[in-house]
């Protein structure tokens, strides 16, 4: 098997690799695209059937935050010209914009096919 020094090193080796990907990146940017990917009705077998959300991939949430400067977001659906939603976040503060009500619009078919379903988040800092 392995020798004490050698699993030492595999041990240092993997502890390092580990350290090196614990600084996460997040995206950062002023426009991005979202499209919620498709999720049958047993995507979370933890819930009871009877769960108000166990219809496949519900809820579905964008998650939205700022770093050092104010943001004026608006959140659209381009295909249909639709605004959901247009808010102001401070610096250094995050919202939820919940799309579940819409999902039937925004949600992408497991068909295999390219769909015109999604959502554009433009920014505008303050």
């Amino acid at each position: 098997m392995f020798s004490s020094s050698c699993f030492k090193r595999f041990l240092l080796g993997i502890i390092c690799l580990m350290g090196s990907v614990i600084a996460g990146y997040a995206q950062v940017d002023f426009e991005f695209w979202f499209a919620a990917p498709y999720a049958n009705i047993d995507h979370a077998p933890q819930w009871p059937k009877e769960y108000q959300y166990k219809t496949g991939g519900r809820p579905v949430y964008l998650r939205l935050a700022t770093q050092d400067a104010d943001a004026d977001v608006m959140v659209t659906l381009p295909a249909t010209g639709k605004t959901i939603a247009k808010l102001h976040i401070d610096a250094n503060s995050t919202e939820t914009v919940d799309l579940t009500e819409i999902i039937d619009e925004i949600q992408c078919s497991n068909t295999q096919q390219i769909v015109e379903k999604k959502v554009s988040t433009s920014v505008r800092m303050r």
